[in-house]
């Protein structure tokens, strides 16, 4: 029902090609639905929620620039854009809170953008080595994954949980550090470790806070040292 599926977006006569969401405003579900010829995204300030389909078919869009505030990308958002070049953060601690997972419909396919481009920018530069802070206490699911471009990552004091999948098949992903804090690690949290990689190492600061946190999941492979 969405008249911009297969079609131009024009505001006042002028051909929509940079859009900036309105701040505070929520993006509805297909709200762009379809919409080919938006090329640079952005989520304002204040916008939270970006609903269910909301840029699915999008076949223009090249980059995404997200801000701090959002919270929630509705299932199959991005489906379809496979012209997404880059993504950008705002912060660590911002992405490591966006829901990209939908608990209902266990779906997280074409949700998360990253999936397009296999690596996430902050500052205009592509993550490699994390830091994530301990003021997150919670790594939502899927929130890196698919970021091959991420060598290591380092968990400080304060992080107790590490969603599902959120750090799946991150193929460079070599040194993962573990602080004492962290309670769980949701299944398939940092699988699947590049097999080719000759040795994954996981750092830890507590032997009984790594036991717990990992009775759940598949974290340990063949060619994995424990520090």
């Amino acid at each position: 029902s969405n008249p911009l599926n297969g079609a131009l977006l024009y505001l006042c006569g002028e051909l929509v090609t940079d859009l900036i969401t309105p701040a505070g405003t929520p993006v509805a579900p297909f709200a762009f639905f379809g919409c080919t010829s938006i090329k640079n995204l952005t989520f304002s300030e204040g916008t939270t929620h970006i609903g269910e389909y909301a840029f699915a078919g999008c076949s223009a869009i090249e980059t995404v620039r997200f801000s701090s505030t959002v919270e929630k990308v509705g299932i199959y958002a991005f489906d379809g854009c496979e012209a997404i070049k880059e993504v950008h953060a705002a912060s660590v601690e911002s992405w490591c809170q966006i829901e990209f997972w939908d608990e209902k419909s266990k779906v997280y396919i074409s949700t998360n953008p990253i999936c397009y481009t296999n690596t996430l920018l902050i500052d205009g530069k592509p993550v490699t080595d994390i830091v994530i802070p301990g003021s997150v206490s919670e790594i939502k699911p899927f929130v890196f994954h698919l970021c091959n471009t991420l060598t290591s990552v380092t968990l400080e004091e304060g992080v107790r949980k590490v969603g599902t999948r959120a750090f799946w098949d991150c193929d460079s992903l070599v040194t993962v550090t573990l602080p004492s804090t962290i309670e769980n690690i949701g299944v398939a949290g940092f699988l699947n470790l590049n097999e080719s990689i000759e040795t994954q190492r996981i750092n830890i600061a507590s032997v009984d806070s790594f036991i717990k946190a990992t009775q759940d999941t598949d974290l340990i492979q063949s060619n994995t040292e424990i520090y």
